[in-house]
């Protein structure tokens, strides 16, 4: 059962970001309602039987041109202000207190910006002593960084077993807490940062928000707010804000350690 959750929830991640990826090319979209329209127009004169639709015909082209406007004030940057406005007005701004560890979440790579520069930074302003990644291939990437500016490779260490946010938490806390770290700085995108402080809240670590703005056009940035509230509706109902036990971040449960040992979750750079 626990298999078939895990291929669903990578068929539904997968299926998610390809509809991102479709709806935040405004051509494409306004092409296929163009399309639309047009089948309106052609399809009650070439089928016998179809008359019927003649009458529905004005209804449907109502609908179908307050769609698009609607979606280009969705995806202006207007619309995007807008809709990312609630997901961070909530947020406490970083006070620039030290913190027990730096957490770069993974996005993919056109949405994440400097994230992995402003960790660097962060670290050279003595915020906090080590870095942590979410992705085997972003350590690399902040490992040059590191080489680069004569940082010890040892400050930094990752896991590659994070697919969601949830997977994320799950692997950090299980890897991080019993090393004793509580309070962590956790750098995302803006639309991002709400869900995932929430979650890392969730097992037991006290979270700094970091925000991380890529420079990336409106239409993604409305899409990657939009997709953040189903998303945070659901995590809600699938207890994933709701505190563990006091000591569950120092003595992760069992079954966890025995995953992220046997998975080989946590890395570090050679």
């Amino acid at each position: 059962m626990s298999n078939l959750r895990g291929i669903l929830g990578r068929f539904w991640t997968n299926l998610n970001w390809e509809l991102v990826d479709l709806l935040t090319n405004p051509a494409k979209v306004t092409l296929l309602f163009v399309i639309l329209l047009a089948l309106l127009w052609v399809v009650p004169r070439l089928i016998p039987g179809s008359k019927n639709w003649l009458r529905q015909r004005k209804s449907l082209k109502r609908l179908l041109m307050g769609a698009l406007v609607l979606y280009w004030l969705m995806v202006s940057p207007l619309g995007a202000a807008a809709l990312t406005y609630p997901l961070v007005t909530a947020l406490p701004p970083d006070s620039g207190q030290t913190a027990d560890a730096i957490v770069v979440l993974t996005r993919n790579s056109r949405d994440e910006g400097r994230r992995y520069e402003t960790a660097v930074d962060l670290y050279k302003q003595g915020r906090s002593p080590r870095i942590f990644v979410t992705m085997e291939h972003n350590m690399e990437e902040i490992a040059e960084l590191l080489e680069q500016q004569n940082i010890p490779l040892s400050v930094l260490a990752a896991t590659r077993c994070a697919r969601t946010t949830k997977d994320e938490a799950e692997s950090t806390a299980t890897i991080l807490g019993p090393q004793g770290v509580k309070t962590i700085i956790l750098i995302t995108d803006p639309a991002h940062l709400k869900r995932a402080t929430l979650t890392f809240e969730g097992y037991g670590f006290s979270v700094i928000p970091h925000a991380e703005t890529a420079p990336i056009p409106s239409a993604r940035r409305s899409l990657l707010a939009l997709r953040e509230y189903p998303a945070l509706v659901s995590y809600l109902l699938l207890g994933r804000f709701h505190p563990d036990s006091p000591d569950a971040l120092k003595n992760p449960p069992p079954e966890l350690l025995e995953k992220v040992r046997e998975r080989g979750c946590a890395i570090a750079p050679n």
